[in-house]
């Protein structure tokens, strides 16, 4: 997008004439760029996965979150039990 949003800025500002080549060419420089610097991790769709193979990107899948097996128990008699997740505005030393 950016490189299409310059090229406008110079097509319309700067007199010069329309180049798709140009475009294409800044979008792959800037793919190589971030390839070169991504950690290369997915954690997208099918799709996202086609694209990045299609633009030459090598990719692995992150890592799966871990799932820890837990219970939860009914308080006794006329005791009500609230949970929270810990949000808090202000202060975040003091929470529920």
């Amino acid at each position: 997008m950016v490189s299409l949003w310059k090229h406008r800025n110079k097509v319309c500002f700067e007199e010069e004439t329309v180049s798709l080549s140009k475009c294409q060419l800044f979008i792959t420089s800037q793919v190589s760029y971030a390839r070169q610097f991504s950690k290369g991790h997915m954690w997208g769709n099918g799709y996202d996965k086609e694209v990045a193979m299609n633009w030459g990107v090598l990719i692995k899948l992150g890592r799966a979150p871990k799932m820890r097996e837990c219970e939860w128990l009914a308080p006794h008699g006329d005791i009500i039990k609230i949970n929270s997740d810990s949000a808090s505005r202000g202060n975040q030393a003091t929470r529920a």
